[in-house]
């Protein structure tokens, strides 16, 4: 009995065109099948698509390495646009792909390139235009050099920071049936306490 092939497995080309000239030898699909260890009904749909098509059918890639729809080029443009633009979404990628390369490809494919940036999605932070200014990158390479220069000649400093803190003894969450809304009934004002913390912290440790 011939041996089982893998699940999914293909039979080489080279064992295909076997098959197809014991066939035109005149050797029955059963010997030939049998000497090459195909199945019948494999041999047979073999067989069948080499006399429709009138030349052996080549096997398709499945899996592996597969070529590249785009050059690297390409590739470093769409990473360029994310870059300027993080906001951007796949089928807005997509239309300027169509726009400026004239390659229509999937969503899918284009998720797959950013995947190969190593690049996650998360929430953005805003950053204010007043604290992205040239004339604040000058002030703070100013303090920079201030600094160093201070710190050369020996100049302790200080790092104070403060935060506040509002103790509340209401609770915020509660069980309810679906599509009601907990109530409890509580005073109109609940005094709380804010809390502030202040701490200090020196070169050689905190104050």
């Amino acid at each position: 009995m011939p041996p089982r092939q893998r699940k999914y497995g293909k039979y080489t080309s080279e064992t295909k065109q076997n098959l197809i000239d014991a066939i035109n030898r005149g050797d029955t699909m059963k010997n030939a099948c049998l000497t090459l260890k195909i199945a019948v009904r494999t041999g047979h749909k073999i067989y069948e698509k080499y006399r429709m098509n009138g030349e052996l059918v080549p096997n398709l890639q499945r899996g592996g390495y597969k070529m590249r729809t785009f050059t690297h080029e390409q590739i470093q443009q769409i990473r360029t646009w994310i870059d300027e633009d993080c906001t951007l979404s796949l089928s807005e990628l997509k239309g300027r792909v169509l726009w400026h390369m004239l390659e229509d490809i999937s969503e899918s494919t284009i998720a797959n390139y950013i995947k190969g940036f190593h690049y996650t999605f998360k929430r953005v932070a805003k950053i204010a235009n007043a604290a992205d200014t040239p004339r604040l990158w000058d002030d703070r390479l100013l303090y920079c050099q201030w600094y160093s220069q201070q710190k050369v000649l020996g100049k302790t400093f200080i790092y104070l920071d403060e935060v506040g803190f509002q103790v509340v003894m209401r609770l915020s969450r509660g069980r309810a049936a679906v599509g009601v809304t907990p109530q409890v009934k509580a005073p109109g004002i609940i005094r709380s306490r804010n809390i502030t913390v202040m701490a200090a912290m020196a070169t050689l440790g905190n104050l």
